[in-house]
């Protein structure tokens, strides 16, 4: 039986945060128990709190406060997975993504004719 998927809210991943700061007496296990959430989503979020300057992102286009915001969302992306190209030149830091090596290939056959 697969366990129904929870959504918890921007403000319930920060609480969990600051919760973790504030007892620095208890493991990352223990802290995930009290909250009635997994360890890897603990660590998952305080990741991305690290990562993103203090801040939890939200999933879903709506919840941009502009499309400036929106745009500079995507290209932080864009970079965190290795998919912003320079002259011609992939920056493949992120193996998963065939989309990399494809694109280098494409080009190569260019230049080349």
């Amino acid at each position: 039986m697969s366990r129904q998927k929870t959504h918890h809210t921007k403000q319930f991943k920060l609480d969990a945060i600051n919760y973790r700061k504030e007892h620095p007496d208890l493991t990352q296990v223990e802290c995930a128990k009290n909250l009635g959430i997994g360890v890897s989503t603990l660590a998952r979020w305080e990741a991305q709190f690290r990562d993103n300057d203090g801040d939890i992102p939200v999933i879903g286009s709506s919840s941009y406060a502009s499309d400036e915001a929106k745009e500079i969302a995507h290209l932080k992306r864009k970079l965190r997975y290795g998919l912003v190209c320079q002259k011609n030149h992939c920056l493949d830091s992120c193996r998963h993504y065939g989309s990399i090596y494809s694109y280098r290939n494409n080009q190569q056959g260019k230049s080349l004719s």
